[in-house]
């Protein structure tokens, strides 16, 4: 079915509806559009002015058309009357905008009170704001207030619409639910709250915030809605009764069947590992070329787990979670280049040399992709990996891939990715590169672990010492062949996680005793340690992936048999 005129500048975004719901929800799409549009008019922004794109009912005195200003000698009345109700016509500014910015994000009351047509209003925003990030060269970014903050969902739009409808919730959320989802946005972010009244009059100060409430009523309920943004509004119809409750419910949503082979919904799930400081695990999917996403709540209860599939461009030798984006080291064409889903990163995007420059051949590659991922890091605008025998390679735009003498790499704690922690082996020695506790080891043979933002050492193997920038330095004695699997910190107080021999039985290693983790004891594969949180992960005997906090000792995630 074609749609009309006045909808083709959403025809992609709207293919994602069924025909019948596309057309009923044009008006409501189109006053929507307006209103979002009409805050780039009002305020250009750092991109200048670029000449004029149309006629808008809002603007400065100046840009008003001469025939209004003819009106207004002809017949005053009929101008003030205009005036008075936002008629009067003025040039629209075209925005010059800048090439680099953020991402289009949408924050989304789901709570009881936008329940019917303050959701239908919410499916509008997602349409209008979906052409909008397109429009940009940017991702859109949705986010349910009253779930986890940080937990930002990005994909096509029939991925982020049943997000949003799947997200319903049963409490009201408040101001500072909203505080705690944009404290750390990007300062390029563009972020839209979408909600009612209720919680709109407490965002005193804050733009793009669209607020709806329902305003006239028919046989079937509500028919139009008053929506409002950043002080300007409109009065719009709602989609009619039958196919507004169908719409709310998903059935009026778009999903079209995946290909063979290539499927919409994660499968198997492979060697998980935490690649960064994010409270993120990153896996092999069915194929070498995906990876799957997959959030650690801060408490158990959060709701079902949410696998995010995303398909790389060629087989994925290492990956990490870099701030609001996913960055892969991939293989294409016989080259190794980077991949970044999401904000871009620096200039990694234009790296790429042949898979010879890195030591390796195409056997190589697919080897590396069988037997596990390994995380990468980025550090002053170069990109570091693991290859074989977990030597360190760094790939630079301007001189290719160069062997480093790194012999251990990990993140920094907090949100800063771009300077982690190292340990390198040269011709000097050993040495550790940490804030406030760099240094050399001696003995150089001493084995060095990384972890919770400081190092453990050893030259047995049994007896290690643990260095932190803000605690004392502490002896930690482990079984002999145990394995260390990683640091991690109780407060301040520094634990090793251990596998005993064999690797069946974890272990808890502090300085006043031992505790053995039978939930995690036993499994097919050794479980992962988070990098800086006491966070732990791990295939069970199913191939489902669950996530724990070591200290508390609850399970925080489980995935659903089919994972």
């Amino acid at each position: 079915m074609r749609l009309p005129t006045g909808l083709s500048p959403w025809t992609e975004s709207l293919s994602h509806l069924t025909p019948d719901l596309a057309l009923a929800l044009g008006p409501l799409v189109r006053g929507v559009d307006r209103l979002v549009s009409s805050q780039d008019r009002a305020r250009p922004g750092p991109g200048g002015l670029d000449g004029f794109e149309g006629v808008t009912t809002h603007g400065h005195p100046e840009l008003m058309l001469v025939s209004e200003w003819l009106l207004a000698d002809e017949a005053p009345d009929e101008f003030l009357r205009r005036a008075a109700h936002r008629e009067l016509l003025h040039l629209a500014p075209a925005v010059r905008t800048p090439a680099a910015r953020g991402r289009v994000a949408v924050l989304a009351d789901t709570g009881p009170g936008q329940a019917g047509a303050g959701r239908l209003v919410q499916l509008a925003c997602m349409i209008v704001l979906h052409r909008r990030a397109a429009t940009l060269g940017t991702t859109l970014a949705v986010g349910i207030l009253g779930r986890e903050p940080g937990d930002w969902h990005t994909g096509d739009l029939p991925e982020l619409l049943k997000t949003w409808l799947d997200g319903r919730g049963d409490a009201e959320p408040d101001s500072g639910d909203v505080a705690a989802w944009t404290h750390d946005v990007a300062d390029g972010d563009d972020v839209w709250i979408l909600t009612g009244p209720r919680l709109s009059s407490k965002l005193h100060g804050r733009r793009r915030v669209v607020s709806s409430r329902e305003s006239a009523w028919g046989e079937h309920g509500a028919t139009h809605v008053r929506v409002t943004c950043d002080g300007d509004g409109a009065e719009l119809a709602l989609p009619p009764g039958p196919i507004a409750v169908r719409a709310l419910r998903g059935a009026e949503f778009r999903r079209e069947p995946a290909a063979a082979g290539n499927p919409e919904v994660p499968g198997a799930l492979r060697f998980p590992i935490f690649p960064s400081s994010a409270r993120r695990i990153l896996a092999r999917g069915t194929t070498s070329a995906e990876l799957v996403s997959i959030h650690v709540p801060r408490t158990p209860g959060r709701g079902p787990v949410r696998r995010r599939l995303h398909r790389l461009e060629g087989p994925v030798l290492a990956a990490s979670i870099l701030g609001k984006r996913i960055v892969a080291l991939i293989e294409s064409d016989h080259r190794l280049r980077v991949q970044t889903i999401g904000q871009p990163l620096g200039r990694v995007a234009s790296m790429s040399v042949p898979v010879e420059a890195a030591g390796l051949d195409m056997a190589g590659v697919h080897q590396i992709c069988a037997e596990g991922l390994v995380p990468l890091h980025y550090q002053s605008g170069d990109v570091i990996f693991p290859l074989r025998d977990r030597r360190w390679w760094r790939l630079t735009r301007d001189r290719g891939a160069l062997q480093t003498d790194l012999v251990a790499v990990g993140p920094a704690t907090g949100d800063q990715f771009d300077q982690p922690h190292h340990v390198t082996h040269g011709p000097d020695g050993k040495h550790v590169s940490i804030p406030r506790i760099s240094g050399p080891i001696e003995p150089q043979d001493d084995t060095v672990i990384l972890g919770g933002g400081g190092y453990a050492r050893s030259g047995d193997a049994v007896t290690w010492q643990v260095v932190h920038p803000r605690n004392p330095r502490t002896i930690i004695t482990i079984q002999p062949r145990s394995h260390v699997l990683g640091l991690v910190f109780d407060g301040q107080e520094p634990v090793l996680v251990t596998s005993g021999p064999g690797g069946v039985l974890l272990r808890l290693v502090r300085r006043s005793g031992t505790v053995t983790l039978t939930d995690w004891s036993g499994l097919p594969a050794p479980p992962v340690v988070h990098p800086t949180l006491p966070l732990i992960a791990a295939l069970d005997d199913t191939g489902r992936l669950k996530a724990g906090d070591l200290v508390t000792g609850q399970i925080l995630l489980h995935t659903a048999a089919d994972a």
